[in-house]
């Protein structure tokens, strides 16, 4: 009887398992990484990039050249321009890790009791971003990027016949800044400030 009790705590050990949010080793985003000077006039730089970036999937939203600014969003999947280190969960046989950033993903983990839980994880990215274009001379013209991140988070939780639960978390960052989650934090990988700069030289 002892011995069916012993393995029987085990079980019930193993079944809990574990789940936690791994940050994240990548630098972070470097403080030039968001600036370029590019030896054209501004005229020559604002005609070329208006078009550029109207051609791709970034959305415009203002447009005032007497003040040097472009203003775009970006409003779908997070992962590509956003880096929230990496969820692993344990529940007994069953193991998963996977970018915390990632758009949507379902999985068994624990519950803190004796049930697995299922959880239904979706990520949003709301990204804005001010381009700003200054004159430095005849011949040269500075760019800066500066964006806005808006990341909302919602995880459906449902343990056999309770209710599920579905918490749901708004944080905000700047490139080059980051915010912290209930479980771990999100910043920019510098992915979206690299592709607009590129667009526009």
């Amino acid at each position: 009887m002892k011995l069916i009790l012993i393995a029987f705590a085990l079980v019930l050990v193993g079944a809990c398992g574990q789940m936690q949010n791994i940050p994240s080793s990548a630098p972070p985003l470097a403080k030039d990484a968001n600036t370029v000077v590019i030896n054209q006039p501004f005229e020559q730089v604002w005609s070329h990039a208006i078009p550029q970036v109207g051609k791709s999937f970034f959305a415009i939203n203002n447009i005032d050249k007497n003040s040097g600014i472009l203003n775009i969003s970006y409003d779908g999947d997070p992962e590509q321009y956003v880096d929230c280190g990496t969820i692993h969960s344990e529940y007994g046989a069953e193991k998963i890790d996977f970018p915390a950033a990632k758009a949507h993903q379902d999985w068994l983990g624990p519950s803190g009791g004796i049930l697995p839980a299922n959880y239904s994880r979706t990520v949003t990215l709301a990204g804005r971003m001010n381009i700003v274009f200054e004159h430095l001379s005849e011949t040269s013209t500075k760019v800066t990027v500066n964006a806005r991140y808006v990341l909302n988070i919602s995880t459906t939780t449902r343990v056999g016949q309770v209710p599920p639960t579905s918490p749901h978390e708004t944080i905000m960052f700047n490139s080059g800044g980051e915010a912290t989650l209930e479980h771990g934090a999100c910043r920019p990988n510098g992915k979206f400030e690299h592709d607009v700069l590129a667009m526009i030289q």
